[in-house]
């Protein structure tokens, strides 16, 4: 809650960097569209990189695909609006050790997938006519896939299923934009989505709901090119 809290400061001083440099302008606001795809490299922080703590995620450094699409202003201050997906595998070893199993299990498992549907503001810095360094604040929706996943010796063993899940996303962003067409940036982006995920166990006549929030922090780098 603190983290959020420190979110919506953040991207709340961005967005009155936006309003202010628009209301002091004196002419009308000409937009312009832009696209920009890029590649990510996925680093999960926090709880969802963690082994040890109670949210524990397992999650290892992944990759994805993102895109923007910008109404570029010619106040140096644009809207922004994102769509990313980036996948993360379980750390399966982490698991059986963190879980005390005996010796002979192994776990198998799909990665956490995330999707996140974001829009905020953008606020850029033309220091040099082919460098453009920015700030970028934005808020919208995370959707998440819970991986289903195998923990078994061959004789018993424990089976969980996928499950999808929502939540609010926050996301601050610091780049440089050079020679007008490449992009590169680090992104912070966090939600807490809500999954239920059925498990059963080969000598229990039945099955356990688990049901939480699973934190989803990560550090997004990205290499891309506007159109």
């Amino acid at each position: 809650m603190i983290n959020s809290k420190k979110h919506i400061i953040t991207i709340s001083i961005i967005l009155t960097i936006v309003i202010c440099q628009i209301s002091g302008s004196q002419s009308r606001l000409k937009f312009t569209p832009q696209f920009s795809m890029y590649g990510i490299m996925s680093a999960p922080v926090g709880d969802f990189a963690s082994s040890e703590s109670y949210k524990a995620g397992f999650a290892k450094k992944g990759y994805g695909i993102g895109a923007d699409l910008l109404m570029v202003t010619d106040k140096n201050v644009d809207v922004a609006g994102t769509v990313h997906y980036f996948s993360n595998a379980i750390d399966g070893l982490a698991v059986i050790r963190t879980g005390e199993f005996p010796v002979g299990f192994s776990m198998e498992s799909d990665p956490f997938t995330t999707l996140t549907l974001l829009v905020g503001a953008k606020v850029r810095f033309p220091v040099m006519e082919q460098v453009t360094p920015y700030i970028m604040g934005q808020v919208g929706l995370m959707i998440g896939r819970f991986p289903g996943y195998i923990i078994s010796d061959h004789i018993e063993s424990f089976v969980a299923t996928s499950s999808t899940g929502t939540a609010m996303a926050f996301s601050l962003s610091a780049g440089v934009r050079v020679f007008q067409s490449y992009d590169i940036s680090v992104r912070y982006i966090s939600g807490r989505p809500e999954y239920s995920s059925d498990i059963s166990y080969t000598f229990f006549n039945g099955k356990i709901v688990w049901e939480g929030h699973q934190p989803t922090s990560v550090v997004l780098v990205t290499l891309g090119y506007t159109i």
